[in-house]
């Protein structure tokens, strides 16, 4: 290579450089300039008051995600091209589906979610359930209740308590100890949600009569899954326009960006109970499942809170 060559060479680098550079700063000036914090709805009665929640909390700091999101989006435009369109746009599809948090375009949406979209996780819970519903009768049990593990949340219609063993991304460790089976089981599902605030793992029980108010959930990237471990007659789940409801040692997912609630139509003995877990929505590549990470981290264990999900 001659003096010349190396010299066109080290030219066209430090062209390339400056022209990366330049589109950077360019990007992120109309990222800051689209981006604007904004407030949440908040209409229901099922909000916490942790300025650390994910979902309740007051205002999105929307400028600040967004510089977030565009770094991940310069990393791979190809294969994060929807993160893209949502640094652009930030539309929401209509008002069945707003999630609170964040919202990624032209993912396919359905209300209630066919099994077989995670057939392999359904199954695996489904097989194991009988073992995850003896360690919730464990730490349920009179003899074993404490109650600072839980989480107890008063309603107009009556009581709703949750049992965290991944809150926000990250294992609450004093519960998790407490279900070493369940937590064997649900870190080997191949889409479990961890790592990201967007992911919980929890045993939520419903006191006889209780509901829980419509709301929004924080984003679309997520399949909520329950499996059913208790399940009286009486209560019913409701998810945009659809109705659906839970059977023991069966799995319902739902799409919980859509306005969904908890009705108890008739007054009931019994208490509903079942494993909540978050899985990664079902199409995501894998590219975008590492952006949302690095944009949405875990919540850490010391700054976390005990709040209402589900």
């Amino acid at each position: 290579m001659s003096y010349a060559d190396i010299d066109r060479f080290s030219f066209e680098t430090v062209t390339r450089l400056i022209g990366l550079v330049v589109i950077t700063v360019i990007f992120l000036d109309h990222v800051i300039k689209k981006a604007k914090d904004r407030p949440v709805t908040r209409s229901h009665d099922n909000f916490c008051s942790s300025p650390n929640c994910l979902r309740c909390n007051f205002v999105i700091n929307l400028t600040q995600l967004k510089v977030k999101a565009g770094r991940q989006f310069l990393k791979n435009p190809r294969e994060l091209e929807r993160l893209g369109h949502w640094i652009s746009d930030d539309v929401y599809e209509d008002e069945e589906r707003k999630p609170t948090k964040f919202y990624l375009p032209e993912l396919l949406s359905f209300p209630v979610i066919e099994r077989g979209f995670h057939e392999k996780d359904v199954d695996f819970l489904e097989t194991n359930w009988e073992t995850i519903a003896r360690e919730f009768e464990e730490i349920s049990s009179t003899a074993n209740f404490n109650q600072t593990n839980w989480t107890i949340n008063s309603t107009p219609t009556g009581q709703w308590s949750v049992f965290y063993l991944i809150n926000q991304g990250s294992e609450v460790m004093q519960n998790c100890k407490l279900c070493p089976e369940t937590m064997t089981i649900v870190k080997s599902l191949d889409d479990l949600l961890y790592e990201c605030s967007f992911g919980n793992v929890c045993f939520t029980v419903l006191e006889p009569g209780t509901s829980i108010s419509a709301h929004y959930g924080p984003c679309n990237v997520r399949s909520r899954c329950h499996l059913g471990l208790q399940i009286p007659e009486g209560f019913e789940l409701l998810v945009g326009s659809k109705t659906t409801t839970w059977s023991e040692g069966n799995c319902v997912l739902f799409d919980d960006s859509y306005f969904h609630s908890v009705e108890c139509w008739r007054k009931t003995s019994g208490t509903r109970v079942v494993l909540m877990v978050d899985l990664w929505h079902f199409g995501l590549n894998p590219h975008e499942r590492s952006a949302i990470q690095e944009i949405f981290p875990a919540v850490p264990a010391s700054e976390n809170f005990q709040s209402k999900h589900e």
